[in-house]
């Protein structure tokens, strides 16, 4: 099965691969992509809280948790990530 370069699940993909290299600005930047082609993809907000963890912000990464939590509501560990900020 092919996967479009430019959809949200490419998009997600290639976050994950550059997060894994420590690349996080460059992660950050796909996963936020992804989520402007699909706001409801709550693995994706999650890793964009993981990435802002990365970073050091963690005010973001708990925006990032809640945006995640919004559309998934028992996404456990959104729950987690948050409450141990």
């Amino acid at each position: 099965m092919a996967v479009n370069p430019e959809s949200e699940l490419s998009h997600d993909i290639r976050g994950r691969v550059l997060s894994d290299q420590g690349q996080y600005e460059q992660a950050l930047a796909s996963f936020q992509t992804s989520v402007i082609l699909n706001p409801q993809r709550h693995w994706t907000w999650y890793r964009i809280g993981l990435t802002h963890e990365a970073l050091g912000d963690k005010v973001e990464a708990t925006t990032a948790y809640g945006h995640a939590l919004s559309i998934k509501p028992d996404f456990v560990e959104a729950q987690q990530k948050r409450q141990q900020l």
